[in-house]
């Protein structure tokens, strides 16, 4: 059989057999310029890539791939690890991955940057900037954290059913610190039995202002 030679042709690669030229495409080129460079594909620098960068084709072939290799576990009935409840998550805790394989890849890949930390993460960055603790839930055998806005915002308020001078109160305290039932009265251009009722309604129903002093010295705050 005649020894196959590449040669170029036409500014682009063939693969020449006794008289039939086949053009080297795709891999077989890459394999053919890596070859006559004296390099492999361990020697190929490939600039950093991020979960974006992946179409979603590709993700679902790499997870059919690892669940017939058997390294992804069944999801039906999947909870948390034995002996961590949702609650002791939100607290310092080792790492239980579900799959060690793709977290080791997320972490030496820096998309993981400290084994165990990611809720805590959450959590105290939410704390730091006032807003509402987040919530953890399970579902369909993942876990869920849903993050809220600022509860003191007036759109969350109102789905909370205050009144419109009891959120024109709360929106006052967020921006001076304190009100009285004086002060109550005068913004919203109501009489003492009104401000004391809403004041009230807030303190003690919707709890988010606390009742501090006693009398005409009392003041109201925001509970944080």
């Amino acid at each position: 059989m005649p020894e196959q030679q590449n040669i170029e042709f036409k500014s682009s690669w063939h693969n020449e057999s006794e008289s039939v030229k086949q053009e080297l495409t795709g891999t077989a080129l890459n394999e053919f310029l890596l070859k006559r460079a004296g390099q492999t594909w361990d020697d190929v620098v490939e600039p950093r890539s991020n979960f974006s960068d992946i179409d979603q084709r590709t993700i679902k072939i790499f997870l059919r791939k690892a669940e017939e290799a058997g390294r992804l576990p069944e999801i039906d009935g999947l909870s948390t690890p034995e002996g961590i409840t949702l609650d002791k998550l939100t607290k310092p805790h080792s790492s239980f991955p579900r799959n060690p394989i793709i977290a080791e890849a997320c972490f030496r890949g820096g998309f993981i940057d400290a084994w165990g930390s990611g809720i805590m993460k959450i959590m105290n960055s939410c704390k730091i900037a006032g807003l509402p603790t987040p919530t953890i839930e399970e579902d369909c055998g993942g876990i869920i954290v849903s993050l809220f806005k600022d509860r003191f915002a007036k759109e969350e308020l109102q789905k909370m059913g205050l009144n419109d001078r009891q959120i024109k109160a709360v929106l006052y305290v967020k921006e001076n610190g304190k009100i009285t039932n004086k002060t109550y009265q005068e913004i919203n251009f109501v009489a003492k039995p009104t401000a004391t009722r809403d004041l009230s309604e807030l303190a003690d129903t919707y709890k988010i202002l606390k009742n501090s002093g006693v009398g005409a010295g009392s003041i109201y705050e925001l509970i944080s």
